[in-house]
């Protein structure tokens, strides 16, 4: 319960804590302390694993289980082994979708991890980034050492259970920096009210937002045109999924046309080898 909130409803109790218990009566103080605790509880957002993750999952786990069928035909002297490495392939992927994965928002702690799970108060997160599979935060324990907590969170995003829109990595790590600089519980319960709801977000140029919102998106529209690497593709649709969610237009690429040539090129051996793999498949069977 917040007692600077009854200090100033009831100035004639005074200011000690004590004083206002034995003042108010008990029932009074179980229905504020109930009415607290419902605010928290409502005000909490669960990120679960996307649809679009979960679809993603299925048809890779369903391709492991044709590659393992192929090699077993192929190859039959080590079948327990290849049957270890697909079950391992298929746990690992499992725990990224179910619910052990779920990253929890809350007006006192921020929760997540996998295999083991964290939880971690606010006033003690000092910082919080990304890779491209996890958010990291990191936290100063009881003894003052820094320690690293991590949760799943990949380029597809993940959905939040109490509305179903989708939520990128970038906008999930705006969130928990806005909660961690949050000054009172009550400010966080307000914040974590605000992400939650589901509103028509109208486009906006960059050219048109405020300078504090202009400045984020030239700089991720320049990660955007500039980024290189295996990663490109995956962090690309990381930072269109946060202009969508923000309501910001995301400028076009101009696209050369040897650019256009290779990504041809790259589509037809792709298919063509995928039609290899199952002619040799069918052939095996038949």
């Amino acid at each position: 319960m917040d007692y600077e909130i009854l200090k100033y409803l009831f100035p004639q109790f005074g200011k000690s804590k004590k004083t206002i218990d034995s003042k108010l009566s008990p029932i009074f103080l179980l229905t504020c302390s109930f009415n607290n605790l419902s605010s928290s509880s409502t005000a909490t957002i669960t990120l679960k694993a996307s649809k679009a993750f979960i679809i993603i999952w299925i048809l890779r786990s369903l391709l492991f289980i044709g590659i393992l069928l192929l090699i077993l035909l192929t190859d039959g002297s080590k079948p327990f082994y290849w049957f270890v490495v697909f079950i391992l392939i298929i746990l690992f992927g499992y725990f990224e979708v179910s619910k052990d994965s779920n990253l929890f928002l809350t007006p006192n702690y921020l929760q997540g991890g996998t295999f083991f799970r964290c939880r971690s108060e606010w006033n003690k997160i000092t910082e919080v980034y990304t890779s491209e599979s996890h958010i990291y935060w990191e936290e100063v324990s009881k003894k003052g050492k820094i320690l690293q907590r991590k949760s799943p969170y990949n380029h597809w995003g993940r959905e939040c259970l109490q509305n179903g829109k989708k939520v990128s990595k970038d906008l999930a790590i705006e969130w928990i920096n806005k909660l961690r600089k949050a000054e009172s519980k009550n400010e966080r319960i307000q914040l974590l009210t605000d992400f939650r709801q589901i509103r028509s977000t109208k486009e906006h140029l960059i050219r048109t937002l405020p300078e504090e919102e202009k400045e984020i998106a030239n700089r991720l529209f320049e990660e955007f045109k500039n980024i290189k690497g295996e990663y490109r593709a995956e962090r690309r649709m990381e930072i269109a999924q946060y202009f969508k969610q923000k309501g910001w237009v995301l400028p076009k690429l101009e696209i050369s046309e040897e650019r256009k040539i290779i990504g041809c090129l790259v589509i037809v051996f792709s298919f063509g080898f995928l039609f290899l793999i199952i002619v040799k498949f069918l052939g095996q069977i038949f």
